[in-house]
């Protein structure tokens, strides 16, 4: 079974919007994209609608994250309790990253 992950460029932030099934297999996708706004300050990363995430997707953010250098956060918007819940993200919780719930608010992984 073939893992599909689509990404689109947020209309006004900068950062992506990813739908879908980020793995092994779509990472190298996410790598592409988040290349192209390496530059941005803060990069926000719309995960309404991404379905599963694992190690290898986290892996990916978790690099692009640390290679900025304090250059601007990136911001997981939006996960959905699955992807919330998945040990990769929950290990990223003491990360550079930040995870913002749909409320606006900083959401801990461990939050129901």
């Amino acid at each position: 079974m073939t893992s599909v992950l689509t990404i689109d460029r947020l209309g006004g932030d900068p950062g992506l919007a990813l739908a879908g099934e980020l793995d092994v297999s779509t990472a190298p996708q996410l790598i592409a994209e988040l290349a192209a706004i390496a530059s941005e300050d803060d990069v926000l990363l719309d995960l309404t609608d991404l379905t599963f995430i694992d190690s290898a997707g986290m892996h990916v953010i978790r690099a692009f994250a640390r290679c900025r250098n304090g250059r601007g956060r990136v911001v997981l918007a939006n996960p959905s309790h699955a992807v919330l819940r998945s040990p990769a993200v929950v290990a990223a919780e003491h990360e550079v990253i930040e995870i913002v719930a749909r409320s606006g608010d900083s959401a801990s992984p461990s939050a129901p």
